[in-house]
């Protein structure tokens, strides 16, 4: 008996489709490892300038991305980091195994020079996992021309940098 390969095409809305045509609402999220209590929590609240995340206080908003929004902050005067922080419990999880890796690659104290420094991690609000990581350059999206896109001299310098970080990761588990 042959077995039946479905096949899942990830689509915009957070919709899937399956080869047989069927529709499933959310089927690209994972709900493996967070409680149904949990899953009703909303998206953890917008960040300005002043509002305090634990023991930082928010200077700037530096971006967004699919796991959570990234900011500007202040621990001591003049002590400027980045604190990435997660938009749902969901999502806290990959924060928290992100706080696991940085950390694991500062305590080793090997020279790594395409990772962010780890600086400190916890939860706000008792459900959202935020990470406070090294201050580093322009990201990605203030690098791109006006139109959207990198320039192919660019596009070849974030490949090489990508790469190297990536066996920067691979180095730290030998």
């Amino acid at each position: 008996m042959k077995k039946k390969v479905v096949k899942i095409i990830k689509s915009r809305g957070r919709e899937a489709a399956d080869t047989t045509g069927e529709r499933r609402q959310n089927a690209n999220i994972l709900k493996q490892g967070v409680s149904g209590e949990e899953q009703q929590l909303p998206f953890v609240k917008e960040f300005k300038e002043g509002d305090i995340i634990e023991k930082y206080t928010v200077i700037s908003k530096l971006g967004e991305g699919s796991y959570g929004a990234v900011y500007k902050v202040e621990r001591e005067k003049e002590k400027y980091y980045a604190l990435k922080i997660a938009h749902s419990v969901k999502k806290s999880k990959d924060i928290e195994k992100e706080a696991s890796i940085l950390k694991l690659a500062t305590e080793q104290k090997t020279k790594l020079n395409h990772l962010c420094k780890y600086i400190d991690s916890g939860t706000y609000d008792e459900h959202y996992a935020y990470v406070v990581m090294s201050l580093v350059g322009k990201d990605l999206c203030n690098v791109c021309g006006e139109n959207g896109e990198f320039s192919k001299g660019t596009a070849l310098i974030v490949a090489k940098q990508t790469l190297i970080a990536l066996k920067e990761l691979h180095n730290l588990a030998k």
